[in-house]
C-alpha cells in the first residue's frame, strides 16, 4: 500500500502557545509517531496519558517562552509533522536552539514532510537570530538518513 500523497496545500505553522485543539492533535500525533516505532521519548505503547504530560511540559515551554514549535498542516487542519526548538536557560547561550521531538505523520512519509519540516525549523532559527542549531539522534536507528 502506497502513502496517500501529499496535497500541496498544506501550510506552516508557528507555535508559540498551545490551544486546547492544538494540544489534542500534538497528542494524537505523539503518540501515532511513537507506536509507530519513532524515537520521540517513550516506548512504544506508552499509555496516551503518559504522553499527554509530556506534552503539557512542551505547553508550558511554550508559553514561557523557552520553546517555538514548528508545524505543518494539511488545508483540514490535520497535524502532519512537528518539532521544537528549545531555548537553553543560560543567557551566553541565547544564540543556541536545541531541536527535540521531530515527528511525521506515520501515514505520510515518504512525501517529504521530514524535508520540509527541518527547512521550517531552520527558518524559525533563522528568523529568531539563532546561530547554532543543535541536533542529536540515537545511531542504528536510520535517523542519520532522515536528518541529512
Amino acid at each position: 500500500m502506497t502513502a496517500p500523497r501529499l496535497s500541496a496545500a498544506f501550510h506552516e505553522r508557528i507555535l508559540t502557545k498551545l490551544s486546547a485543539d492544538d494540544h489534542e492533535r500534538v497528542l494524537n500525533l505523539w503518540v501515532r509517531v511513537n507506536d509507530s516505532g519513532g524515537s520521540v521519548g517513550f516506548a512504544r505503547g506508552t499509555p496516551a496519558h503518559e504522553v499527554r504530560r509530556a506534552v503539557e511540559r512542551r505547553a508550558a515551554d511554550l508559553s514561557d517562552g523557552m520553546q517555538t514549535a514548528a508545524a505543518l498542516e494539511s488545508s483540514d487542519g490535520d497535524l502532519l509533522a512537528l518539532a521544537f526548538l528549545r531555548r537553553e536557560h543560560n543567557p551566553l547561550m541565547s544564540h543556541v536552539r536545541v531541536v527535540e521531538i521531530v515527528m511525521v505523520d506515520p501515514e505520510r512519509r515518504g512525501q517529504g514532510l521530514g524535508r520540509r519540516i527541518m527547512a521550517l525549523v531552520h527558518r524559525v532559527a533563522r528568523d529568531e537570530g539563532v546561530e547554532l542549531t543543535v541536533l542529536d539522534y540515537r545511531d542504528g536507528m536510520g535517523l542519520a538518513d532522515f536528518y541529512a
